[in-house]
């Protein structure tokens, strides 16, 4: 669930729903906060985005990384595989509401963008092929 900046209206009026995450990158630079089970791939996709998030998700690992969401300060976890409307809409009303969630989430946006992963990717790629 995406809630673009600058809409106006409530919540709803704000809010594109998809059902395939091809479109997601296109739609993050005019996110203010994204809403989602917290798979690590959606997680990892936000925050290079410097997008705040919403988590709700307890299977598949995603506990760990929602945790991992809240504990970095980048956002809610709802700590919960079904959350109601109410909190999601609590939690989304947070996030927007505390800017530091932001600020930390575009920090750590800066800290992906300083790495360079192709060259490390590469580093260990060479170093199992020299055994």
């Amino acid at each position: 669930m995406w809630a673009p900046k600058n809409c106006g209206g409530d919540i709803r009026s704000r809010t594109s729903l998809s059902r395939t995450t091809s479109t997601l990158p296109g739609f993050l630079p005019f996110t203010d906060v994204f809403v989602t089970n917290g798979g690590f791939g959606g997680v990892l996709l936000s925050l290079s985005h410097g997008v705040p998030l919403v988590t709700a998700g307890l299977n598949e690992g995603k506990s760990d990384v929602n945790a991992r969401v809240a504990y970095a300060g980048v956002g809610v976890n709802l700590k919960t595989e079904n959350p109601s409307a109410a909190a999601i809409r609590s939690a989304v009303d947070t996030v927007l509401g505390d800017p530091s969630l932001r600020e930390r989430a575009q920090a750590m946006r800066g800290q992906f963008e300083a790495e360079d992963s192709v060259g490390a990717a590469v580093e260990v790629i060479k170093a199992v092929v020299a055994g």
